[in-house]
């Protein structure tokens, strides 16, 4: 009598089922990772805004990279490479030796103290567009 039971009670819910109609399929939220492609490209507040943040990224680092190069100066009485620098530890060995657009910093050593220069976005050293920590 149980088993009879419990069969009805399986077959009315498989029933039920069976009987409702299947919830339509959803459409996933847009997310950073799935939103539709943009057919223009990214818009030119955009790619300001990434200009600026590649900016500041790379003056943090060349400020970063000029202390251990004063650090360095005041030691050694010696103007060092950005490598010299990482290899003293004067930095932390994670910190990127290179600029936002992939290019190595430039250490110089004038009378007023270490100069870090990014050849900035265009990768030439001494435009208009350089990026200069210190005097």
């Amino acid at each position: 009598m149980r088993t009879l039971l419990l069969a009805s009670l399986l077959l009315s819910s498989v029933a039920g089922c069976a009987a409702s109609s299947p919830e339509p399929a959803r459409e996933p939220k847009p997310t950073l990772y799935n939103a539709p492609e943009d057919p223009g490209g990214p818009s030119q507040a955009d790619v300001e805004q990434l200009r600026a943040s590649q900016a500041r990224y790379t003056s943090a680092l060349a400020v970063a990279i000029r202390i251990g190069a004063a650090i360095f100066v005041t030691q050694r009485d010696k103007c060092p490479t950005v490598d010299e620098v990482v290899e003293a530890r004067l930095v932390s060995v994670e910190l990127h030796t290179d600029d936002a657009w992939g290019k190595p910093f430039r250490i110089t050593c004038p009378p007023e103290g270490p100069r870090v220069t990014s050849a900035g976005p265009d990768g030439v050293f001494d435009t208009p567009d350089d990026l200069v920590s210190g005097k």
